[in-house]
């Protein structure tokens, strides 16, 4: 089981803070994406904490990541590493 840390990262900021003009997207993607996840073999929820048994994430978070994909391939990235890289930077005013 290998957690994506920086895909973690990434998800809960877009969750706590996401960028204004990402919003409608990041959310849109998390309720596909979960919606996904809550039928799939590998889902537990953990308290109220669901959590992927394939691959250790949360999904709360993960699922809000544009450049993270299921490990087993359930759902794919919406930006490139690239792309999300470039999003980041413009998000820390550092463009």
């Amino acid at each position: 089981m290998k957690v994506d840390w920086k895909g973690l990262a990434e998800g809960l900021r877009n969750q706590m803070f996401p960028p204004a003009h990402l919003a409608q997207i990041i959310d849109e993607t998390h309720k596909e994406r979960m919606s996904i996840c809550v039928n799939c073999e590998y889902f537990r929820k953990i308290g109220a904490s669901p959590q992927c048994g394939h691959c250790g994430c949360m999904l709360n978070t993960k699922t809000r990541c544009l450049h993270c994909q299921c490990p087993i391939n359930k759902w794919m990235p919406v930006v490139s590493k690239e792309e999300s890289d470039e999003i980041n930077k413009a998000s820390n005013g550092n463009s």
